[in-house]
């Protein structure tokens, strides 16, 4: 048998062999077209970036059906201490699976494990973002809160939904209350804390009003989707203003706002109504540094020593020129 001679790319060998494996679990994500597509979450789990060797929380989602069936893409969320906007969307995302979010980001990898044990059926919207395609997960068709009962459906039929608009409710919702036997129909303009709400209307505001006792007023006209929509115009504008990344005008509200909340926001840098609104929705927004303006002490003129005035002398006169000799003639 002939022998070839090695090809220059065999003096990597060594450290490609190394990457076996890692070649092997690494998922084809195919560039799919921008759309609505079914998935199913094949796994979910924490890994490191290769690039920059942070911790990620990666979804690995297959098509379920169509033209598509089969292709995979990663849906992923930086843990980054420094910029915790990933941990936001991550908290989000784990509730549309279902989950409380966990005190401890420790507990997060057996949320994740139960999830990639149930292999949940969810709908997303894929869109390309120049050289990257994200997915954005926007129903959950099945898995835990699916799997306990029915727990979303019960509130809306037999409980008349207090649980359902808890949830709902947020900073700018108007809602109905009963103060005094007397029924009230106020804004919600903060939220607090401890799940409590502030409202108010032209005649009185109220605070600290336990979410057990409002009722949502729903739009019948423009219809849930429509109303949600209108109502996050303030978000968006102040997203646009500042060039915020990844958030899409058919978000949630309160995803929205978890979103705002990976950031730093400085007043300085903000108009009163932004910094109104941020507020509003429990945003922390850094006070502008005070800057003490002393005053200017301006140093006196420095004094001169007064001299005495001289009298001007008087120039010498000036030596007379020699007289010129005359020579007569003889």
């Amino acid at each position: 048998m002939a022998k070839t001679t090695p090809s220059a790319n065999n003096a990597f060998a060594a450290e490609l062999k190394k990457m076996n494996s890692s070649w092997s679990d690494a998922p084809e994500n195919t560039n799919l077209p921008e759309g609505e597509y079914t998935f199913t979450v094949q796994n979910a789990e924490i890994k490191k970036a290769q690039s920059s060797g942070k911790l990620r929380a990666v979804f690995t989602l297959a098509v379920a059906e169509g033209e598509h069936a089969g292709a995979t893409i990663q849906d992923g969320y930086n843990l980054d201490a420094e910029n915790t906007l990933g941990m936001s969307m991550l908290k989000a995302q784990l509730g549309r699976y279902g989950y409380e979010i966990p005190e401890s980001l420790t507990d997060v990898v057996d949320i994740l494990e139960a999830i990639s044990a149930e292999n949940p059926m969810v709908i997303g919207k894929v869109k390309q973002n120049g050289d990257f395609t994200n997915v954005r997960i926007t129903e959950v068709l099945d898995g835990a809160a699916a799997k306990e009962g029915g727990e979303e459906e019960a509130p809306a039929e037999e409980e008349g939904g207090e649980g359902e608009e808890a949830a709902e409710i947020m900073v700018g919702s108007t809602v109905t209350f009963t103060v005094e036997d007397e029924e009230i129909t106020a804004t919600i303009t903060k939220k607090h804390k401890d799940g409590s709400f502030d409202a108010e209307n032209d005649d009185e505001s109220f605070e600290k009003i336990d979410p057990s006792e409002l009722t949502l007023v729903g739009d019948e006209e423009e219809g849930g989707e429509d109303g949600e929509a209108e109502d996050n115009t303030d978000l968006l504008e102040l997203v646009a203003a500042h060039g915020i990344p990844d958030i899409e005008e058919d978000m949630a509200r309160a995803d929205i706002i978890e979103a705002l909340g990976g950031y730093e926001w400085k007043r300085e840098e903000l108009t009163d109504d932004e910094a109104a609104l941020l507020e509003a929705s429990e945003i922390e927004v850094i006070a502008k540094k005070k800057v003490v303006v002393k005053p200017i002490v301006k140093a006196a003129p420095a004094k001169t020593a007064a001299k005495p005035i001289v009298g001007k002398q008087k120039a010498a006169p000036a030596a007379a020129a020699p007289a010129k000799k005359v020579f007569k003639k003889k």
